[in-house]
């Protein structure tokens, strides 16, 4: 029920502002220089403007849904919005900003493959200037997973982590910050040990941010779906692939013919079961079925200090496809990845 309202609200969440309040006395403007900061993830840019008030930085804001984002453009001048837009979706200039709050979705990405919050974190850490600075808004157990903590190593240095304040912690939501590395680094599982969260809570660092500079990029690079649905219902090239009225047996065709990729997919996920009836030879049926099979990806042991081991075992998934072929002398032959 929680992903569920979750994805109703589209997975926004925003930020009290007692809880910015609170990740305000962990950062200091820079000493020289402009500071510039990033929402990502802008709702209706309260977040944004108190951090951009506490630090007397240059906002910038990016907003997805349609609904918040003439908030977004009337707060920032122009320029320094993009909304609505998909932050995933947008070109902005590498190694700018000082400071990136991101608060993004809290759910699951687009078919399974991890989630949104770490899919919004590996962009942001690209716009950071080097010793910028991530603050990470997200869920606790998604703090507390091996995924986040192994990021973190690798990309930032004097990470700590602290809760919202109880009073505003509705989604167990907790912030994690850290200073950009200048280069990745190679992390192991005794980097990330069990309680890794818990350690970073027990450390308290104030940031001093590093200037920035204005991104000399900063634009939307694909329209959002909800654009996107409206731009097509408007083309003219919608009354040529669709059904006509006269012939009730029409199945649309694409307009470009698919490559053998998208053939491929749509017989493995039974969109074209049934009779296939090749030129020049004999007819036979096919279906297709696509599941997922869990597997082990790691298992990392780590001795505690009372001499007891910890085993982390990572369950993930990898799709398996099916197709069964029945030929016209009743054989069956199973196809599979």
């Amino acid at each position: 029920m929680a992903r569920l309202m979750s994805q109703v609200r589209g997975g926004y969440y925003a930020a009290n502002p007692i809880a910015v309040a609170a990740v305000l006395e962990r950062l200091r403007p820079p000493s020289t220089g402009e500071c510039v900061i990033l929402d990502p993830c802008s709702g209706e840019g309260h977040a944004l403007l108190q951090l951009a008030q506490g630090l007397r930085a240059t906002a910038y804001g990016i907003e997805l849904s349609e609904d918040r984002a003439a908030l977004v453009r009337d707060s920032l001048p122009e320029g320094q919005s993009l909304a609505p837009a998909d932050f995933l979706r947008c070109a902005i200039s590498y190694r700018s900003f000082s400071c990136i709050f991101c608060n993004p979705p809290y759910d699951y990405a687009t078919g399974g493959e991890g989630r949104v919050e770490m899919q919004f974190i590996e962009r942001a850490a690209h716009l950071l200037v080097d010793n910028g600075i991530l603050a990470l808004v997200c869920p606790h157990d998604v703090a507390d997973s091996y995924q986040t903590s192994e990021f973190f190593e690798q990309h930032f240095h004097d990470i700590s982590a602290m809760p919202f304040p109880e009073e505003v912690r509705k989604f167990n939501e907790t912030v994690i910050l850290g200073y950009k590395r200048k280069q990745p680094r190679v992390v192991n599982h005794r980097d990330c040990p069990y309680d890794w969260l818990e350690q970073r809570m027990n450390d308290r660092v104030v940031y001093q941010l590093p200037a920035g500079v204005r991104p000399n990029v900063f634009r939307k690079t694909e329209p959002t779906d909800t654009e996107l649905a409206r731009l097509v219902a408007k083309s003219p090239l919608r009354f040529h692939i669709e059904r006509p009225a006269d012939r009730a047996d029409y199945r649309p065709r694409p307009p470009l013919s698919p490559g053998n990729g998208h053939r491929a997919m749509l017989l493995a996920s039974g969109h074209i079961d049934g009779l296939i009836c090749p030129p020049n030879e004999p007819p036979h049926v096919i279906r297709g079925t696509a599941a997922k099979d869990e597997y082990v990806a790691s298992c990392d042991e780590n001795e505690n200090e009372d001499g007891s081991v910890t085993t982390r075992t990572v369950i993930s998934e990898k799709p398996r496809l099916v197709i069964r072929v029945l030929d016209s002398r009743g054989s069956i032959t199973n196809l599979e990845s």
